[in-house]
């Protein structure tokens, strides 16, 4: 009885040393996992937190292109605006080189009846 009494209290001892290295495995590996955990929940927020960095900058770049975008159309009506006057002065310009084509005739036409009307007054 007492060598079976020995054996079962070795077997206790063995038993709860056994238990104590699992326990201390199991903080050993809840530790881990908490810290694994962590280190996600800190990689998830840096990512979260880049993908908001990187959307304000894509809307300050869409703002920015809006206003480009409205700037090249105001420009586009000043280009087509001035284009449209250069055509007119253009037109103009014929106009008077055609009246002036036309007065030089005339003068021309009268320094003739002048020499004419000259003439025949000698």
């Amino acid at each position: 009885v007492t060598q079976e009494n020995e054996t079962l209290q070795e077997r206790e001892r063995d038993f709860r040393e056994r238990v104590e290295v699992l326990q201390a495995e199991r903080e050993r590996l809840d530790h881990q996992h908490s810290s694994a955990v962590t280190e996600l929940k800190l990689a998830l927020e840096n990512v979260e937190n880049e993908k908001n960095e990187q959307n304000k900058t894509l809307e300050d770049e869409r703002e920015t292109l809006k206003e480009v975008r409205s700037e090249l159309m105001l420009r586009e009506k000043e280009i087509t605006s001035l284009s449209s006057e250069r055509d007119d002065h253009v037109t103009q310009t014929e106009k008077l080189q055609d009246q002036v084509a036309k007065l030089e005739e005339s003068k021309r036409a009268t320094a003739t009846l002048y020499n004419t009307v000259k003439e025949l007054e000698n």
